[in-house]
């Protein structure tokens, strides 16, 4: 026992060393000791480590020790290497060290060796304390280009990205590019050592279609790294072209959607047809319409579906059908008149006929009102009445709706109306009486509490289709980091208030529910649990079964980053006995994907059989249970870039009772361009039993967005730009004058390219100036604008300009680099940007061709001819000369040569004073 406590308190101490940070020294000399720390981390605040070496003798003489210090790399020793150290018997003496942080070092511990010489002994003690850095994941993105010009059309095109990793640790850096006209989502993953850089290529393919639509793209491109921190950029592609369409049409469109479909239910074949437009007179009015055709082919209650609205600033007027408040319904044609202001004042008044032959025989009219009284408090009145005609019975309902709080943490609506029916014929003994309606909505969460409380009560004589209706829901619970537990009481109580009539009023129409008790579930990113227990009662269609004692649990598993299980069970045991099998049973079993998946549903509930008589229902008796088993399997397809979407199912129930067996196969199948705006839309549905065979459905619709041009109303012009050689001067163009191709030009920012002919037509732009930009011309030597690098074109219906060019100054140029013949670095002299700049500020530019030359047309004037110093800001290599100075006034022709060199490293040593 004492052995025992003796290694536990050695243990103990040794615990408490390596918490202080000190680790004792080998004990394999019987002559001295070496203490030190044992692990020292970088802090941001200084570029040192320190540490000190504790040397005791141990021995009765005096001992001459040799101590050598050794670095890992990384790291720098500023004090001494070696020291030599005489140390009397029973003396203690300090060697302090001192590291400094080199480049290369890593965020990982690295060990410092330790070695301690006697002298005149052969015999060497080895010692080690570790060093790490501080964490650094800093890194850089450098696109080799940030613009794509395309002239041709071409299916695949490559991006180029170096990607520095600045920091000390190894890195995965994921790489997201996001457009939606390429439908771009894609991502590459590339691993990174530290300190090391990659340059990574992408690539991204586009079809004809996607070519047509293409003028001027943004590529987002977002590199994150393993420490979430992230760097973006974006690159423009081009569409270099001679002709191009700010807008698909001249004249003002009207966006017209063409609906038709056809469906079969067994050997009925019906079919339809729908169109939905919208015109717009101005940006504070428009005029919409809707008109959906009866079902052609099918017998029986049809009829056609008509709206028109009209807008004008806060107004609005609509007429054709309509459908009541919430407490009325009919179906009819109606005319509304309403206004608004955001966030103010909201009234309307409309009125509704119902139609013959539809089913309903009331007319409902009524009147909206609603208002705020501060930010939070808004209010809104409803009087709404029904006459019918059928029952000759007029019901008349005001209520109101009032938001009280709306914050982060509360929000409380309250609501109460009151009403009544009155007879159009005197009825003997039968009075008007006032029927009421009050609810509440209302939800708390602050902190970890969190309470939900809903309430409607109507009362019997409350008018309406909610007549009598009362429902509850309350939620109180306890949120915990990954866990809750709360109580719950739920209660519905409905009853039909259509299709009875005066002699037959059977409470077999309603519908009551109720349950509480308690529940309590955990999570965290992959599972989730749910347990509850309660009472749980219900009645309606059938005589009251017993209370039960339910229990559920729901468990939901994320198996994979597209897979999931899922599985909810409900179990009911009546009359809180337990010695029996439960009356209430369900499972439920589910596995899927976003491609397919299975599930399986089990329920088992007792059969109830009512007696009925003229007067109602009187009394029934459970006639045993009825069980059922639900297979199902489903199959998702995507297609063309989701364009295409498929699902395909096939589901099975089985009553174990009498082995009935009913079994489906459906289909789903949606195609959606929503650039070509067109969605078509295949459902179907097979019963796969003999005797069932003829109730199969399938149903086809096809959606057509339109922006139909009226021609009344032209709304955009052409811009047509003729660019020529103006060898005479007289500013026009004339025969034999040469024209100008493939010269580029920025008209607003958008790029465009003369064609064979000289001329760019830039196609139904709005009305307006337009900026002509000139300094992106690279394919002319010796010509520039005669009128400038900057001109504008004035838009106010068709307009035609002639561009006259004349005769340049010019600067020619080279790039070289010289790469020490050891090296590993390898550097292209190709898309270097070379910039020029006058006395005025303004800047021409061109790019580095694949053998570093490169060509500036220009006025006269002088000139500052530069490289871009951000782009040798982290690179291997650095020009010998930023920028030259060219005199073009003097001269007809200047020459520039720019020499990039590799970079020299130095080594800095520095030397700490131990003194």
């Amino acid at each position: 026992m004492i052995s025992g406590v003796k290694h536990i308190i050695l243990l103990l101490v040794f615990l408490f060393a390596i918490l202080a940070g000190y680790n004792a020294g080998a004990q394999g000399s019987p002559y001295y000791t070496i203490t030190y720390k044992d692990s020292l981390q970088k802090e941001p605040s200084s570029s040192f480590l320190y540490n000190n070496i504790t040397v005791k003798n141990t021995f009765n003489q005096l001992i001459s020790l040799s101590v050598s210090i050794t670095a890992p790399a990384g790291w720098y020793l500023v004090s001494d290497e070696q020291v030599t150290l005489d140390v009397p018997p029973g003396a203690t003496q300090i060697v302090p060290l001192t590291l400094a942080r080199q480049p290369g070092a890593l965020a990982k511990w690295t060990p410092v060796s330790i070695t301690a010489q006697l002298k005149n002994s052969p015999l060497k003690d080895q010692y080690q304390f570790y060093v790490k850095d501080k964490v650094n994941t800093n890194f850089g993105i450098y696109p080799f280009s940030q613009n794509i010009q395309v002239t041709n059309f071409q299916k695949d095109y490559e991006v180029k990205l170096l990607i520095k990793n600045k920091g000390n640790l190894d890195q995965h850096y994921k790489i997201i590019l996001e457009n939606s006209l390429f439908e771009l989502n894609s991502k590459y993953t590339v691993t990174i050592p530290a300190r090391s850089d990659s340059v990574v290529t992408y690539s991204f393919h586009i079809n004809k279609e996607m070519w047509n639509r293409l003028k001027k793209e943004e590529v987002r491109v977002r590199v994150i790294n393993d420490s979430n921190r992230e760097n973006n950029y974006s690159y423009t592609v081009d569409k270099m072209s001679s002709i191009a369409r700010q807008h698909e049409q001249a004249y003002e469109t009207m966006p017209i959607t063409l609906e038709g479909g056809m469906m079969q239910f067994n050997n009925t074949l019906a079919y339809y047809g729908a169109i939905t437009g919208d015109i717009a007179f101005s940006k504070e009015s428009n005029l919409g319409f809707y008109y959906r055709s009866k079902e052609f082919g099918i017998t029986g209650l049809q009829y056609n579906v008509f709206n028109i609205f009209f807008n004008y600033k806060n107004w609005q007027i609509a007429a054709g059908q309509m459908t009541g408040p919430k407490d009325f319904y009919t179906i009819g044609n109606g005319l509304r008149l309403s206004y608004a202001q955001k966030d103010g004042l909201s009234f309307s008044i409309y009125g509704i006929r119902h139609q013959k032959g539809l089913g309903t025989y009331n007319d409902i009219y009524g009147a909206n009102l609603g208002y705020h009284i501060t930010h939070d408090i808004v209010v809104k009145h409803c009087l709404a009445a029904s006459y019918d005609t059928s029952r000759n019975m007029n019901s008349y309902i005001l209520s109101t709706d009032v938001q009280l709080i709306k914050n982060k943490t509360t929000a409380l609506n309250v609501s109460a109306g009151t009403g009544f029916d009155h007879s159009a014929i005197p009825i003997p003994g039968l009075k008007d009486t006032l029927g009421t309606a009050f609810g509440y909505n209302f939800t708390y969460g602050k902190d970890r509490l969190r309470l939900i409380s809903s309430v409607q009560i109507n009362s019997n004589n409350y008018p309406g289709m909610f007549r009598g209706y009362q429902y509850q829901n309350h939620d109180f619970r306890y949120q915990g980091k990954n866990s809750f537990i709360g109580l719950f009481y739920r209660y519905n109580y409905s009853k039909t208030n259509y299709f009875k009539d005066s002699i037959y009023n059977l409470t077999s129409y309603n519908y009551n529910l109720s349950n509480y008790g308690i529940q309590t579930g955990w999570n965290n990113k992959l599972m989730s649990i749910a347990i509850g227990t309660g009472i749980l009662s219900q009645t309606g269609q059938t005589t009251a079964p017993p209370k039960y004692q339910s229990f559920n649990l729901d468990y939901n598993l994320t198996i994979a980053k597209y897979l999931y299980f899922q599985s909810s069970s409900l179990v009911g045991y009546p009359t809180l006995s337990f010695s029996k099998s439960p009356d209430l049973f369900t499972q439920l079993f589910a596995l899927g994907s976003s491609y397919g998946g299975v599930q399986m549903l089990y329920s088992k509930f007792p059969n109830y059989q009512p007696v009925y008589t003229t007067t109602g229902v009187q009394s029934g008796d459970q006639n045993g249970f009825v069980e059922t088993v639900n297979y199902g399997a489903y199959v998702n397809g995507r297609f063309f870039h989701n364009k295409l979407n498929t699902r395909l199912a096939y589901f099975l129930s089985q009553t174990i009772t009498d082995h009935k067996e009913i079994s489906n196969a459906n289909a789903n199948i949606r195609y959606e361009n929503k650039h070509e705006g067109l969605t078509v839309s295949l459902d179907g549905n097979m019963p796969l039993q003999k005797d069932n065979i003829n109730n199969h459905y399938a149903s086809l619709s096809v959606i057509k967005d339109l922006n139909v041009p009226m021609v009344f109303k032209r709304k955009y012009y052409d811009l047509k730009l003729t660019l020529f050689n103006d060898e005479n001067s007289n500013g026009k163009y004339d025969k034999d004058e040469q024209l100008l191709k493939d010269v580029q030009v920025n008209i607003n920012n958008y790029g465009m390219l003369s064609d064979a002919n000289g001329n760019i037509l830039y196609r139904n732009i709005e009305k307006g100036n337009y900026t002509l930009d000139f300094h992106s011309i690279r394919s002319l030597r010796g010509l520039i604008p005669a009128y400038g690098f900057t001109q504008s074109a004035v838009v106010n219906g068709k307009t035609d300009m002639q561009i006259p060019f004349k005769k340049a100054r010019i600067i020619t140029g080279h790039l070289s680099v010289e790469i020490d013949t050891i090296s590993h670095t390898s550097v292209t002299v190709q898309n270097y940007r070379v910039t020029a700049t006058d006395s005025s500020g303004e800047k021409f530019t061109d790019l580095t061709d694949a053998q570093g030359d490169f060509t500036l047309s220009l006025p006269a004037g002088k000139y500052t001819v530069a490289l871009n110093p951000a782009a040798f800001a982290d690179e291997a290599v650095k020009p010998t000369q930023i920028s030259y100075n060219v005199d073009l006034v003097n001269n007809e022709e200047g020459m520039v040569t720019f020499k990039l060199v590799q970079k020299k490293r130095g080594v800095v040593f520095i030397k700490a004073d131990l003194n």
